[in-house]
């Protein structure tokens, strides 16, 4: 997922409005799903996510934990529902150039 920021508008001598943009970070996230609901989540399938997520970006990524509990998908508030890290500077050229 990438986020944009855009600059306020300039004025050119013609009065047109000009709009910069630029890239500000690039954040990789990944969802379990229903493997956060195998009674071996956290000792097995947890860690090889975050190795996986830690050797794209660089960093090490935090848990995401659910904010409320939704009955309709077996959610409970505080379960982990995904990782996420911000992508290091240097790896940010993969990811531009996919």
């Amino acid at each position: 997922m990438a986020e944009k920021t855009i600059s306020k508008p300039t004025k050119t001598s013609n009065d047109r409005v000009i709009i910069k943009s630029f890239l500000e970070k690039i954040v990789l996230d990944a969802g379990v799903g229903r493997l956060g609901q195998q009674p071996s989540f956290e000792e097995k399938i947890l860690p090889q996510v975050t190795r996986d997520i830690a050797s794209v970006t660089g960093q090490q990524p935090q848990t995401r934990r659910a904010k409320e509990s939704i009955a309709g998908f077996k959610l409970r508030e505080g379960q982990i529902v995904g990782s996420a890290s911000p992508s290091a500077a240097r790896k940010w050229l993969i990811f531009l150039s996919v």
